[in-house]
C-alpha cells in the first residue's frame, strides 16, 4: 500500500474524510483550493486516510485511521521526507501534527521513535460579535491603519519586516494576503506596536493571528486592533471567526474572552522533541463538549 498525491481538482473527495477538523478552518481552505498545500492519500476514488501538508512547512492534518502497519510505514516516511530538509538546514525547527482520531495513538512510539514526548494543551474560541464602543481604547497619539499594500511598502516603520513575518506565516505571498485577506495595526509615530490579521478566510469564516510587541502589552494594543479587524469582517459578511491559542497562555485567551468569545474546544498536544535540531509537535485533537 502506498500514498499517492492527489490533485487539487480532486480535494472535494475529502470533504466527509475532513468533517472532524470542522474547527481548523485551513483544512476548508485547503480542500476549496484557497491554501497551497500537497495532499497525499492512501486511495485516489475513496480515500479513508490523507495526509494534508500546508504550503508553509510548519504542520500537517493527518485525516482518517488505520491499522495498516504497511500504511503506517508509509506515513513515517512520508513525514520525514516532507520535513527532513528543513532539519538539514541545521536550525531549529518544530511542526504540529493535528489528528482527530484516538486510534493513532497506539501507532506514535513507531513514528515518534527516539522522541521524548511533553504535552500541553490548547483552546479555541469563537468570536460571532464585535466589543462594543471599542474605538474608545485608542489613544490620540495612536494611528489605527488598514494593513494594505502602501503600509507595506513604508520601510522606515519600525517592526515592518515582523508583520511582513507575521503575513508569511499564514499567507503564501504579501500579494495572497492583500487579495484574500485582511488585517490591522496600530502606529505611534514610525512605530508598529502590534496587528491583527485574518487568516484562511473561507465562505463566512475566518481565522485571527495577532501580535503586540512586547513593550507594549497591557496598553490596549490588541484590543483595538482584534476589534477593528472584527468589526471589518463582520461588515465583509464573515459571520464565524476563530481563535486558536495555548491554553498557557493567558492574555490571549482573556483577550479572546473580553471581546467576547466564547470557548468552543479544548484539546491535548503532545510535543515531541526529536534529536539534533527537528522538533515534532504531534497534536491530539480530543475536543469535548463545554459543560455549562
Amino acid at each position: 500500500m502506498h500514498l499517492m498525491l492527489l490533485s487539487p481538482t480532486e480535494y472535494a473527495k475529502l470533504q466527509e474524510l475532513c468533517d472532524l477538523f470542522d474547527n481548523y478552518l485551513a483544512v476548508s481552505a485547503i480542500i476549496a483550493g484557497e491554501t497551497p498545500a500537497q495532499v497525499y492519500v492512501d486511495d485516489m476514488n475513496i480515500p479513508t486516510v490523507a495526509l494534508l501538508f500546508p504550503w508553509d512547512g510548519h504542520r500537517v492534518y493527518l485525516v482518517g485511521e488505520t491499522h495498516n502497519e504497511q500504511l503506517i510505514q508509509e506515513i513515517k516516511r512520508a513525514l520525514f521526507s516532507f520535513f527532513s530538509p528543513f532539519k538539514k538546514q541545521g536550525r531549529s525547527y518544530e511542526f504540529l501534527i493535528y489528528y482527530a482520531s484516538s486510534l493513532w495513538e497506539p501507532h506514535f512510539s513507531s513514528l515518534c521513535e527516539g522522541m521524548e514526548t511533553r504535552v500541553a494543551r490548547r483552546q479555541y474560541y469563537g468570536i460571532t460579535q464585535v466589543l462594543p464602543r471599542w474605538q474608545e481604547y485608542l489613544p490620540a497619539a495612536w494611528l489605527l491603519r488598514r494593513i494594505d499594500a502602501q503600509l507595506l511598502g513604508e520601510q522606515q516603520l519600525r517592526y515592518l519586516p515582523e508583520l511582513i513575518e507575521e503575513v508569511h506565516s499564514e499567507s503564501p505571498s504579501v500579494q495572497d494576503f492583500l487579495a484574500r485577506k485582511f488585517g490591522y495595526c496600530v502606529q505611534e509615530d514610525h512605530t508598529l506596536l502590534g496587528w491583527c490579521l485574518s487568516e484562511y478566510n473561507h465562505e463566512d469564516r475566518c481565522e485571527v493571528g495577532i501580535e503586540t510587541m512586547s513593550q507594549y502589552r497591557k496598553l490596549g494594543v490588541g484590543v483595538i486592533t482584534a476589534s477593528a479587524l472584527i468589526a471589518h469582517a463582520l461588515a465583509q459578511g464573515i459571520t464565524k471567526i476563530g481563535w486558536h491559542c495555548w491554553k498557557d497562555n493567558e492574555p490571549s485567551s482573556a483577550l479572546a474572552i473580553k471581546l467576547g468569545g466564547t470557548l468552543v474546544a479544548e484539546y491535548a498536544v503532545q510535543r515531541e522533541f526529536g534529536e539534533g535540531n527537528l522538533l515534532i509537535e504531534w497534536l491530539v485533537d480530543k475536543e469535548q463538549p463545554i459543560r455549562r
